[in-house]
């Protein structure tokens, strides 16, 4: 792979895409407020949803053409973007998932604190809490920011970010100490969840599955765990309450987590019902040069869900 601009790709950028996508959201907050959901799933009204767009673009795009198409090439042995979603083409791209990775991955550091840390091998990884959030932003900033910023150009996004970021969760999700289940953010929806969110964009159904085996993971976690982690983590005299913006009334009730956990379950499923059905999501067909089949077309013609791509 090519060399990084590690100027660019850097702590101080990941706490920005933090402070940028969480806002006030409290580091120790499980269920994310309905101001944040309506901000990252684009709820709200057409100038508010631009407006996002707009900070998104201009916190993330250095750092995104830094990893362009051109600038941070993918292997050319990678099946193509329009080529069809097979357990072959699934294996292939799994085989150089730590290629594409690794660089990416060593931009984060051991403690994620900007100019207060050494730069940490891609064999390393799972050191503290900071690179765990790192790693957070560095899949908010392969997976949302370019569903921010390219939406007149989504085949930059099918094409390559995806791909990128399947790489950087997949190669995650294989560490002996994985981010996704540090203590800070193992029982919380607000941030674990994005560390799954490639699989779910993926047309394949094996990512898919494993997405399914995440979730029954997860909630295995907050059975386990939840009451023991809210009691020590929560303020003195506060145990199972959290301050700030946190949403449902800042009722963090391990119910609470769980539903909203079978809900990420939920969409996934609705995300992979058409992988199933079409072997791919068809309102990408025009963005990768695919031709739709009658059946797509007739799905597409009649209102089938782009969730949210257009």
């Amino acid at each position: 792979m090519s060399p990084l601009d590690k100027s660019l790709l850097s702590p101080a950028l990941y706490k920005s895409l933090r402070t940028h996508w969480f806002g006030p959201l409290s580091p120790t907050a499980l269920i994310p407020p309905q101001s944040l959901l309506s901000k990252w799933y684009g709820f709200g009204p057409a100038p508010q949803k631009s407006a996002f767009d707009t900070s998104c673009a201009a916190l993330s795009l250095p750092a995104l053409a830094a990893l362009s198409p051109t600038t941070y090439p993918l292997p050319s042995s990678l099946p193509a973007a329009s080529s069809p979603r097979t357990p072959a083409n699934w294996a292939l791209e799994r085989h150089h998932d730590a290629t594409i990775a690794g660089p990416l991955l060593e931009t984060l550091t051991r403690d994620g604190e900007e100019g207060n840390a050494a730069t940490i091998s891609s064999k390393d990884h799972g050191r503290g809490e900071g690179y765990a959030r790192d790693a957070l932003a560095l899949i908010v900033l392969l997976d949302q920011m370019p569903r921010n910023v390219f939406r007149k150009e989504q085949d930059k996004i099918y094409a390559h970010y995806d791909v990128l970021a399947r790489a950087v969760v997949r190669t995650l999700l294989s560490s002996p100490d994985r981010p996704d289940r540090h203590p800070g953010l193992r029982l919380s929806p607000a941030y674990r969840a994005w560390f799954y969110m490639p699989l779910m964009h993926s047309e394949y159904i094996e990512d898919h599955d494993q997405y399914q085996e995440l979730i029954d993971e997860w909630v295995a976690d907050v059975e386990r765990d939840f009451a023991a982690t809210a009691v020590a983590e929560a303020p003195e005299g506060t145990a199972g309450e959290t301050e700030g913006d946190q949403g449902d009334e800042g009722k963090e009730t391990k119910e609470a987590v769980l539903e909203k956990i079978e809900s990420f379950r939920g969409f996934d499923k609705k995300h992979s019902v058409l992988v199933k059905k079409y072997g791919r999501y068809p309102y990408r067909n025009k963005w990768l040069g695919r031709e739709d089949t009658d059946e797509e077309r007739e799905y597409l013609e009649n209102g089938g869900v782009t969730f949210g791509a257009g």
